[in-house]
């Protein structure tokens, strides 16, 4: 309990001088070591060779998948117990192959695609999603329900592992559905009585026990661009659009997260000029800077408050949404300060308060022995950051996982 009682001091120190810009004392820091806070884990990846390569980590903030790409290979790793396992491997082609897509709060449930099904991993057993589901056609006044056979490709899987969603295609047809499957054997059609002739639907993403789903509507583009122009809550087959902060006329969207409860959604609204570049689907891995004004911000969407910006406008010129904790109170964002060409990577614990990585690891004494890192989640319970990094002049050679304090007041 005395331990308890420390990290918990320590912690409300460390709150206190992010807000007040006071640096506590090393002699805590090092304490805070000693209680986990501060520790570094720098996990190499299981093939040298490797050209391309992702990290897939639970929310328990633990790593659990690898996927890399060698010159003739497309390979799978299960990371358990400090050693890797081969899970998969495939010739590399030109055809997409089987690619992790997600991984539940506890790492037992993997979500795996080809772009034509989805598959997901319990332990060593294998469950194929159905690929059948319905929709709603409205003509002359009635309603008729259509079926479809098409492709599925998923998704995302709720922390407890029940719930699948993913994206279906019909068959010679340019429509997009948003499914989930609740483990029935039916596919649900989330944007059933949504416009299919005017509007393509991507994948949603569910909360912890997947009762609430948030998906995205495209008038343009493929639906996994990064860039929507509506997002939509699902509950109970009821629809609530989420709206976006209003800042520009065409302004577009970026879904992010959605809390454990689901009573809380983030994303990212930006100009339209900034989504045309998003719908090309570049992705700059680091601090990064786009030619526009068409400044993006990121945002929180709640059923009783609304949407609300997430930006201290004094200090930032832009703020972009990255990842969430589980009760949505901690959130890793990118921001750009006035004056600066380029964003970097901060945590938001509510309000205007806002804490710069480098900062805090500072305070915190730690040191990480790596030529390049990036952090692009965060944790459930939010004292985990996970993301790549650098070492010995290999790119993304290994995964980064970094333990720091509960900051929120």
């Amino acid at each position: 309990m005395m331990a308890d009682r420390s990290v918990m001091k320590i912690t409300h120190h460390i709150s206190a001088a992010v807000c007040s810009g006071l640096a506590i004392t090393v002699a805590s820091s090092v304490y805070a070591g000693e209680m986990g806070v501060g520790s570094v884990e720098l996990i190499p990846f299981p093939d040298a060779t490797t050209s391309f390569i992702n990290a897939y980590f639970s929310g328990d903030g633990q790593l659990r998948l690898a996927h890399t790409y060698t010159e003739h290979d497309s390979d799978i790793y299960r990371y358990a117990d400090g050693e890797w396992e081969l899970i998969r491997r495939e010739l590399r082609t030109i055809v997409p192959g089987i690619t992790p897509f997600d991984v539940s709060a506890d790492g037992s449930h993997v979500v795996l695609s080809d772009f034509s099904r989805v598959d997901v991993l319990d332990g060593p057993a294998v469950f194929t999603m159905p690929r059948e589901w319905t929709f709603n056609e409205h003509r002359n006044g009635r309603t008729y329900q259509q079926r479809v056979h098409g492709t599925v490709t998923g998704g995302f899987i709720s922390g407890d592992g029940q719930v699948v969603t993913m994206m279906g295609r019909e068959h010679d047809e340019y429509s997009f559905d948003s499914l989930a499957w609740f483990g029935d054997g039916e596919l649900v059609n989330l944007n059933a009585d949504l416009p299919r002739d005017e509007m393509r639907y991507g994948y949603g993403i569910p909360n912890g026990d997947g009762s609430v789903i948030v998906f995205a509507g495209y008038e343009s583009g493929y639906p996994t661009a990064s860039s929507a122009d509506v997002l939509w809550r699902w509950q109970d087959g009821q629809l609530t659009e989420v709206p976006g902060l209003g800042q520009y006329e065409s302004e577009l969207q970026r879904l992010s997260d959605i809390s454990a409860d689901g009573q809380k959604v983030f994303g990212t609204s930006e100009g339209p000029a900034r989504g045309a570049i998003a719908y090309r689907e570049i992705e700059v891995a680091e601090p990064w800077y786009l030619p526009t004004s068409n400044q993006s911000t990121a945002w929180v969407w709640t059923a009783s408050g609304g949407t609300a910006e997430i930006i201290d406008r004094s200090r930032f010129l832009e703020t972009s949404m990255i990842s969430a904790d589980a009760d949505g109170t901690t959130a890793l964002i990118w921001a750009r300060p006035h004056g600066s060409q380029f964003s970097e990577r901060y945590l938001w614990i509510g309000g205007d308060t806002f804490v710069e990585l480098d900062e805090l690891f500072h305070m915190l004494n730690i040191s990480i022995d790596a030529d390049f890192y990036g952090f692009n989640e965060i944790s459930d319970d939010g004292t985990k950051l996970m993301g790549l990094a650098s070492v010995d002049g290999q790119i993304y050679s290994h995964a980064i996982i970094v333990t720091i304090p509960d900051l929120t007041p």
